[in-house]
Parts: structure tokens; C-alpha cells; sequence
């Protein structure tokens, strides 16, 4: 087994096997992006990837504004957006536009979803590579359905067995729940009250949480970045730590 990351400050897409690390993708040093071959793709500000099960890895580069699929030999091309200009526009291929996009997953089903950063929205892209706004699009903290809904800066996003999603919503200090048709609801933390608290719902407190994950149990794992820790969220609903103490160090 082998695991890919975005290796942003070098500009490059980086494979882990055991402990040996090469070059996935990408030349080293800044430069505008490139598709192309594995040695000739060039990535502009790579930030977070995910994969499915045929080994494909999406890729956002909020620097590019764009949504990129690379397939299992390393060779990249532009699924969604259009590369260096940013907007909120719905469409397929280079008729949509993102802005500032910083967080991806992909569900079972081939459907991949963007946390489109600088939209406040959360963004469904198809295989042929529309795109549609699965919620949000305007700043806030509402929970609601679709375009009703807001977020503030939402940054991680995964997927969960069942089509849902759950939203790192950095700015909100929240953890949120989209549902696969678009509704949304603040499951953890109370919004703008950033905090070290474990709890349930409102009564627990996240502090600019910056990335998510779900396990196949169901339980979701948050990164709480300004509290230097990874919390947990039972299946019950119950926020607690995992790791981490609320002060930074080694």
C-alpha cells in the first residue's frame, strides 16, 4: 500500500510505500500549472487530494482555482475549472469556476466534492466534470438547505458511507453535516465561539478546525488546528480529543 500527498511548498505530488519517498508528480519549484506526463506536470500551489478506487487523485489548487484528476501513471489534466481565473459559476469543464478551492473527497460513486474556499460553498463534480453547488455560497453560519445554507472559509471535506459529508468549517469553528441532497447542520461547536471543550453539539468547541476524515465505523476525526489537536466524533454525537493537549509542541 502507498499513500499520496500534496506536498504544497515544494509543488509537487509526493508517494509514500513503508518509509521510502519519491516523486509522484510534478517538478520541484514554484511555476503557473502544467498538465501532462508525470515528469512534465507542473503544480502551482497543490493543496489537498483525494482518491478513488481506480486510483485516480483529485487534486485543488486554490493558487489555480481549479480541479484536477490524475490518473495511476502520474499524467494530469483540468476535470473543473478554468486554470488562473477564479468565479462561482456552475457548468462542465472550463465553463465552471471555483475560488480558492481547498479541500476534496470522493465518494464510492465517483462523485467528487469540493470545499470551494473562497465561495463559501460546497461543490459536486461529476465524472464528466460538472459541477454543481451541492450548498452554500454566501459567508455565514446558517444551517439551512442549498444556497440558503452559509459557510465561513470551509476548508476539509470527507465522505461518508451513506452520500453525506462532514465540513471542517474553519472560520465558524464549527464541524458540519451536509446531507446528499444539500441540508445542512452544525454537529459540533457553537459558531464564532472558538474554544477547547468536549461536549455534544453546541456545548462542545472547536477552534478553526482545518481538516476531517471518516472512518469506516462512522466516526469522524477533525483536525482542530489552533488547538494543536485531533478530536473525535462518536456515532452518538459526543466531541472528545484524541490526541493533543490545546498547546502547540512535539
Amino acid at each position: 500500500d502507498s499513500l499520496l500527498l500534496a506536498d504544497s511548498s515544494n509543488h509537487l505530488i509526493r508517494q509514500i510505500s513503508g518509509s521510502a519517498v519519491s516523486r509522484y508528480a510534478g517538478l520541484l519549484g514554484y511555476t503557473p500549472a502544467v498538465d501532462g506526463e508525470r515528469s512534465s506536470v507542473r503544480l502551482a500551489d497543490p493543496y489537498a487530494l483525494a482518491q478513488d478506487g481506480a486510483g485516480n487523485a483529485y487534486l485543488v489548487d486554490p493558487s489555480d482555482h481549479a480541479l484536477r484528476k490524475i490518473d495511476p501513471q502520474g499524467r494530469s489534466a483540468v476535470l473543473a475549472g478554468l486554470p488562473g481565473s477564479f468565479g462561482f459559476q456552475d457548468g462542465q469543464g472550463s465553463a465552471a469556476r471555483f475560488r480558492s478551492p481547498s479541500g476534496v473527497a470522493v465518494g464510492s460513486d465517483g462523485l467528487v466534492y469540493v470545499a470551494d474556499t473562497g465561495n463559501q460553498a460546497i461543490r459536486r463534480v461529476a465524472p464528466d466534470g460538472t459541477v454543481s453547488t451541492l450548498a452554500g455560497g454566501q459567508r455565514g453560519s446558517m444551517d439551512g438547505s442549498g444556497l440558503n445554507a452559509q459557510f465561513n472559509e470551509p476548508y476539509g471535506v470527507a465522505v461518508t458511507a451513506d452520500g453525506s459529508l462532514y465540513v471542517a468549517d474553519f472560520g465558524n469553528h464549527l464541524l458540519r453535516r451536509v446531507t446528499s441532497v444539500g441540508a445542512v447542520s452544525s454537529v459540533a461547536g457553537s459558531a464564532g465561539q472558538g474554544g477547547f471543550v468536549d461536549g455534544r453539539g453546541s456545548s462542545a468547541r472547536l477552534r478553526s478546525p482545518i481538516d476531517v476524515a471518516v472512518g469506516s465505523d462512522g466516526t469522524v476525526f477533525v483536525l482542530d488546528r489552533s488547538n494543536h489537536a485531533v478530536r473525535k466524533l462518536d456515532t452518538a454525537g459526543m466531541l472528545s480529543t484524541l490526541a493533543g493537549n490545546g498547546s502547540a509542541g512535539y
